[in-house]
């Protein structure tokens, strides 16, 4: 058990601790979603007047067991192994351990988190190889180039309300000086830019958690941020489901964003190509010009992911001109797929399709044209 500064307990609860030693590359997760925000819209504490209508979310919680049950079953680290998973979750949820049972986790204040990030970087800090995740699930808030990720406790002193947020660029700039240099860090949280705050709230925006050196490990760590939108805009989520961004990055996981290794020929997954799968997915939710995924911290990517099968790449058929959908038959062979109507949205393993559109009514065969298969994505468009 770690104990803060002040000794009062904070349990970081691990889902996956699997055995491992300094001079084996590994793999360590922190995980971190806020669905209950009790001093915000709906909460069971003191409202905190400056809400700006945030509430409470279902999501987050849902998310992080998503992720959380994908990195146990499907993540192949790429050149290491995965060492250790933490979860801390505030919002109705249970999560399955390394043995396959129901467990409850830590909630989401920010004194877990301080104890949670702090072993994170504990444990990244014995092998340069070490790759470190960090994934935050919850309400965000950016003024200017300054982002803060709220923890459950947000709000709790109105006249400091940041006391209880984190400022990711200062804890990305404390997390350089951690010895393992590939470090990707997904903030699945709106980048709303309320402007009184700066007047009325001041200028602190959150606890860095990692105070380090801001210039160590300059020119040779690799950190990749990724956020769930874009400055000013908000990230869905879904009542009672997972957030889009979430979501759309398994869904990436299985080939979007697959890229053939040059040394070993595997298809894996690449921080830089991981946006761009992420994006194929987004929009098929809700349209890329109400959430895109963008880059924060961008340094020299890396892989971090091996599939264990030829890559599902996301596929989009539409016909031409677009009222003639409804009328036809598609199918994509091999495979026997098939579907009434256009446009059509699916996943295919890697490889070469044909692609064929067929009257409904008639029978007869309209169009047909070669499909491959190919990530990030592919598009066949059918006149007919």
């Amino acid at each position: 058990m770690l104990r803060c500064p002040d000794q009062t307990e904070a349990i970081v609860t691990l889902l996956v601790d699997r055995k491992f030693h300094a001079d084996t590359p590994c793999v360590h997760v922190l995980i971190v979603a806020v669905g209950e925000y009790p001093c915000l819209v709906g909460g069971t504490g003191n409202l905190f007047e400056e809400n700006e209508g945030m509430g409470q979310l279902s999501s987050p919680p849902i998310s992080a067991r998503l992720l959380s049950d994908w990195l146990r079953s499907e993540f192949v680290p790429y050149g290491a192994k995965l060492g250790s998973i933490d979860v801390l979750c505030s919002g109705d949820q249970e999560f399955v351990n390394d043995e396959g049972d129901l467990v409850a986790v830590d909630s989401a204040k920010l004194i877990n988190l301080r104890t949670a990030a702090d072993r994170l970087f504990e444990l990244g800090n014995h092998n340069p190889e070490d790759m470190l995740v960090f994934y935050f699930c919850g309400h965000g808030v950016s003024s200017g180039e300054v982002h803060s990720l709220l923890t459950e406790g947000f709000g709790s002193f109105p006249r400091d309300p940041f006391s209880d947020a984190v400022d990711a660029g200062a804890f990305i700039d404390g997390m350089r000086s951690c010895k393992a240099l590939n470090q990707l860090f997904l903030f699945d949280a709106c980048r709303s830019t309320p402007e009184h705050y700066l007047l009325e709230l001041g200028e602190f925006r959150g606890v860095p958690l990692i105070s380090g050196a801001v210039h160590a490990n300059l020119g040779v760590s690799r950190q990749v941020s990724l956020w769930a939108s874009e400055l000013g805009l908000p990230a869905y989520g879904r009542i009672d489901a997972g957030t889009v961004f979430t979501e759309a990055l398994i869904s990436a996981m299985q080939g979007a964003a697959a890229r053939r290794d040059r040394i070993t020929f595997d298809w894996v997954i690449e921080t830089f190509s991981l946006q761009e799968g992420i994006n194929t997915f987004i929009k098929r939710a809700v349209g890329e010009l109400r959430q895109f995924v963008t880059p924060g911290r961008m340094t020299m990517g890396f892989p971090f992911h091996v599939l264990s099968q030829p890559p599902l790449v996301p596929v989009e058929i539409v016909c031409r001109p677009p009222e003639r959908g409804p009328l036809l038959e598609l199918s994509c062979d091999p495979g026997a797929h098939r579907y009434a109507g256009s446009p059509w949205a699916l996943e295919l393993p890697h490889g070469q399709y044909t692609v064929t559109a067929t009257e409904l009514a008639t029978g007869a065969q309209l169009s047909s044209q070669m499909c491959l298969a190919v990530p990030p994505s592919a598009l066949v468009m059918l006149e007919v």
